[in-house]
């Protein structure tokens, strides 16, 4: 019997889906704080905030996985140029906003810079430990 090998995603998408797995656990967390002094339109506000950065880690997982398979070059432009084109969609998005009665500002942005920090000090130390034990990441890609 033949053993059929299925390619295990790649590394930029792999950190990338981790951190949605986190932005979902930081979600209530933000929402509740933003509850307490937003009331529910603060906790909405921050849910979005939150959703808007994990949607933001998604789509930088996926043009890095992409111009990884493509070239070292295209790595590095998809990285530097898609930073630049992805920090203008966080502001487009904020500002696209105003018009919307309900948001509350102070909470989206708020749980959007903490979500940022939170996720990306996280996932620091997650991928920290893969390179300082890499037996967990090779086990990892197995499950």
């Amino acid at each position: 019997m033949t053993a059929v090998t299925v390619p295990a995603p790649a590394v930029e998408v792999r950190i990338a889906r981790d951190l949605a797995r986190h932005g979902l656990l930081i979600a209530p967390v933000a929402a509740t704080t933003a509850a307490v002094f937003g009331g529910v339109d603060g906790a909405a506000s921050a849910l979005l905030g939150v959703a808007v950065v994990v949607l933001n880690f998604l789509v930088a997982g996926a043009m890095l996985g992409w111009a990884a398979k493509v070239s070292t070059g295209a790595l590095m432009g998809a990285a530097f140029g898609g930073f630049v084109l992805r920090l203008g969609a966080l502001v487009a998005a904020f500002f696209a906003l105003r018009g919307v009665s309900w948001i509350d500002f102070a909470a989206f942005g708020y749980a959007m810079a903490a979500a940022l920090v939170v996720l990306l000090v996280w996932e620091a130390r997650v991928v920290g430990g893969w390179l300082s034990r890499p037996w967990e990441l090779e086990a990892s890609r197995e499950a």
